[in-house]
């Protein structure tokens, strides 16, 4: 287990000046997000409305955490139509969205700043599945069908149990579990078990879970269905 601490990490602003980016992990190690990566986990302070970077290759998940409504615009382009449509997607706090790195896409704002949690994974390497795990459920337990799972503590403090270690996750911290290493054999599994640290409600979701996964997507991913 890596305890990720928010208070250890930096905050990049984004070259558009509309927001600032918090990198959680990266793979490899060391690899720069503008360059090539395999993955990368990360929070985002998003401070205007404005458009996304482009990440040719791979798939995207946004969860909204906290702060103003984020609205997406999805600019998608069909195979054999020269003129692309568009998609409008209203966050919905806690829940996550995903779509394609390649898509033009703008996030237009309500009313102040907002909160967001990103996974990025490069399709022809690994695949990701990002989940809320609620409070009011008491207590969860999950298999972890990866390699490396990262917990992120978003509604509050909880407690991972991992066999016969538990760590305790203070509000907007993480814990990063797995070997990368096992990743790249396609084979690992690990038993997990989540709860909250106190007997409290927390409406918008306890903690975000991402697994990463060995192995290429069978096929791109789908543009979602037309209003």
């Amino acid at each position: 287990m890596i305890y990720i601490a928010a208070t250890s990490l930096l905050s990049k602003p984004w070259k558009n000046g509309g927001g600032t980016t918090v990198e959680l992990v990266i793979s490899p190690p060391g690899a720069d997000a503008s360059g090539r990566f395999d993955w990368r986990i990360s929070t985002a302070t998003v401070a205007s409305s404005g458009p996304f970077s482009i990440f040719d290759g791979c798939d995207r998940t946004i969860v909204q955490l906290a702060g103003s409504s984020i609205r997406l615009v999805h600019e998608i382009k069909d195979e054999g139509i020269e003129m692309a449509r568009e998609v409008e997607q209203r966050l919905i706090p806690g829940v996550p969205h995903q779509f394609a790195g390649e898509w033009q896409t703008s996030a237009y704002l309500d009313d102040g700043t907002a909160l967001d949690f990103n996974v990025i994974v490069r399709r022809e390497v690994v695949h990701s599945i990002t989940y809320s795990v609620g409070a009011d459920t008491g207590l969860w337990s999950a298999e972890a069908a990866a390699a490396i799972t990262l917990i992120h503590a978003s509604g509050g403090p909880c407690i991972v149990d991992c066999g016969s270690v538990s760590r305790r996750i203070e509000t907007g911290d993480s814990l990063f579990l797995g070997d990368e290493a096992a990743l790249l054999k396609g084979s690992a599994s690990q038993r997990l078990r989540l709860r909250p640290a106190f007997q409290l409600r927390v409406v918008q979701g306890l903690a975000i879970v991402v697994d990463i996964i060995a192995g290429a997507k069978c096929a791109p991913h789908p543009p979602p269905s037309k209003a």
